[in-house]
């Protein structure tokens, strides 16, 4: 299965954003912007031994949106 497109709403650092993926792969920044909260939504979505943890994975932002999820094509 090829992933296309990565959504994140209210994961860790990450408010709101949707990555589209090529034929590879690259994620770069600065520190601290997000890319391990990237890598680990997908460990979190395919690996059946990690499970959503809201101290861990809850937004690290105050919001009174209380949804967080993942979504993956």
């Amino acid at each position: 299965m090829k992933i296309r497109e990565i959504t994140l709403h209210n994961y860790r650092s990450i408010k709101d954003a949707t990555f589209y993926a090529a034929d590879y792969g690259l994620l770069i920044g600065a520190n601290n912007c997000g890319k391990t909260s990237v890598l680990d939504a997908l460990r979190n979505f395919y690996e059946k031994d990690i499970k959503f943890d809201q101290q861990r994975d809850f937004p690290k932002f105050p919001t009174d949106d209380k949804e967080s999820w993942v979504e993956i094509e």
